[in-house]
C-alpha cells in the first residue's frame, strides 16, 4: 500500500485538508528511485520529512493514516488508535457539514480511491473505486481513469438507504468476499510516543541482535557489552545443557550491570536504562524490520536522542528506501534533517490557521529551488510561518527587567 493523496475534513483538527504525496518532475539529487517499480511514470514520495510547531498536526496526520490503513484492511477503527471516534464525531458535527476522509492509494497493480463519511454512530456512506494501472500510466493518467470508471468497479454504501449500521467498520469489507479487502495483504508500522500499531504479512520476524547492539553503543557510549544470560541444566543422564533464559545482561564501562528482557516493553519504571537508551532499543527493533512494511510512520522517535544522530539514522533508512517500494513518514523538530542531500519535495511543513484548524501542508518545492542550504535558511528565518509564536515568552522575560 502506497499513499498518493489524503483529504480530511472534520476529523481531529483537520478542515478542508489535502496532502499530496506525489510529485511531477524528478530532481537531480533524487537517488531514492521514487516511483512505482512496475509503473515508473507514477511518482510518489518515498521519504516524507514532516516538520512544524507543536500541535500543528504532525502526530495527528499519522493517526489518520493509521486509521485509514486499518480501515482498508477491514478493521473496526474505533478500537485502533486510542481515540473515541464516536465522541469526536458527535462533538464535531455541529461545526462541519460533513465529516470524512478520502484517499487515493496503490496496492499490487491497482489504484484505489475511497471516500468515507462519518457521524457519531459510525460510517454514514462510503464509495470505493479502483482501476488497473497500465505500464505507461502517469499518476494524472490514472486519476483521470478513476474519474471515468465503470459501475462494475464502483461499490457504494448509504446508511439511510440500507438501514443497516456498521459502526466504524467498512460496510463493503464486512462482506464475505470483496475485491477491495486488503486484510492480510497490507503491512504497516505506525510508531508514536504513546503507542505503536503495526501489521505485517509475515507471522514472525527474528530480532536483529547485532544491529541493536551496535546502535545501543552509539546512543549510549557507557555500554561496554551486551551478553545473553544462560543457565546450565543437568538432565537425568547427568548431561549438562546450556539453556537460554531469554534475558540479556548489559555491562557498563563503570562496572555496573543491568539484566534486561528485550522481549518485554521497557520503560523508565522497570529499568534503570536512560530514556534515550530505551528509545534506541525500540528504534533498532524498527530499523531491523523496516523493509517488511509498505508504510512506516515514525513520530518523533528520536526526541530523547542527540540531535546529531538523527540525520545518520535517516541516511540508513534512505538506503532501505532506495531498494524497496515503500513509504516513510518521519516527524521531527530537528533542522539537521534538512541538511540531508534530498529534494525539497521530500520535506513538508504543517501549521494551523488562525482559526485553529490544520488546513494545509506547506511544501518548500512550491516556492524555492532544490537547495538544502536555502531550505535550512528559510526554515530558520521562519519563511513558512511554522515556528511557534514566542511573543508571550519575550514578554515574560522583559517583565524581569521591568521589576
Amino acid at each position: 500500500m502506497i499513499y498518493f493523496t489524503v483529504k480530511i475534513h472534520g476529523l481531529f483538527s483537520f478542515r478542508n485538508f489535502t496532502a499530496d504525496f506525489t510529485y511531477a518532475r524528478k530532481a537531480k539529487n533524487d537517488e531514492l528511485h521514487q516511483s512505482l517499480k512496475n509503473y515508473p511514470n507514477v511518482r510518489y514520495r518515498k521519504l516524507n520529512i514532516v516538520m512544524g510547531a507543536n500541535s500543528s498536526g504532525k502526530s495527528t496526520l499519522g493517526k489518520l493514516l493509521c486509521m485509514i490503513s486499518n480501515y482498508v484492511s477491514g478493521r473496526d477503527i474505533q478500537s485502533v488508535i486510542n481515540i473515541d471516534l464516536a465522541k469526536m464525531c458527535q462533538e464535531n458535527q455541529p461545526y462541519f457539514d460533513d465529516i470524512y476522509f478520502e484517499t487515493i492509494y496503490y496496492h499490487k497493480d491497482y489504484m484505489y480511491q475511497l471516500h468515507v463519511s462519518f457521524d457519531g454512530e459510525g460510517v454514514v456512506s462510503e464509495t470505493w473505486k479502483r482501476i488497473k494501472l497500465a505500464k505507461k500510466d502517469t499518476y494524472n493518467d490514472a486519476v483521470a481513469k478513476l474519474s471515468k470508471v465503470g459501475k462494475e468497479n464502483i461499490e457504494t454504501y448509504s446508511r439511510s438507504e440500507s438501514g443497516i449500521t456498521f459502526g466504524f467498520k467498512s460496510p463493503e469489507l464486512s462482506k464475505s468476499v470483496s475485491k477491495y479487502n486488503l486484510l492480510g495483504q497490507v503491512s504497516y508500522l505506525y510508531s508514536f510516543q504513546q503507542f505503536e500499531v503495526n501489521r505485517r504479512v509475515e507471522s514472525s520476524i527474528p530480532e536483529s541482535k547485532t544491529l541493536r547492539d551496535r546502535l545501543l553503543k552509539v546512543f549510549d557510549p557507557s555500554i561496554a557489552s551486551i551478553d545473553p544470560i544462560t543457565s546450565i541444566v543437568v538432565d537425568e543422564d547427568g548431561i549438562e545443557e546450556v539453556v537460554d533464559l531469554n534475558m540479556e545482561r548489559i555491562r557498563f564501562v563503570n562496572g555496573r550491570k543491568q539484566d534486561v528482557d528485550f522481549g518485554k516493553e521497557l520503560t523508565s519504571e522497570n529499568t534503570t536504562l536512560s530514556t534515550g537508551t530505551i528509545e534506541a532499543i525500540h528504534l533498532a527493533h524498527v530499523l531491523h524490520k523496516i523493509d517488511r512494511y509498505s508504510v512506516v510512520y515514525l513520530d518523533e522517535t528520536m526526541v530523547h536522542s542527540h540531535h546529531e544522530l538523527e540525520p545518520y539514522i535517516l541516511q540508513y533508512i534512505m538506503k532501505v528506501l532506495e531498494k524497496n517500494e515503500m513509504q516513510l513518514f518521519f516527524t521531527t523538530h530537528s533542522t539537521e534533517a534538512l541538511e540531508l542531500d534530498i529534494p525539497n519535495y521530500n520535506v513538508m511543513f504543517m501549521r494551523k490557521s488562525n482559526s485553529g484548524y490544520t488546513e494545509e501542508i506547506i511544501k518548500p518545492v512550491d516556492s524555492m529551488k532544490h537547495n538544502k542550504r536555502s531550505l535550512v535558511n528559510a526554515f530558520v528565518n521562519d519563511q513558512f510561518s511554522t515556528s511557534p509564536d514566542i511573543t508571550e515568552l519575550l514578554d515574560l522575560i522583559m517583565e524581569f527587567d521591568d521589576d
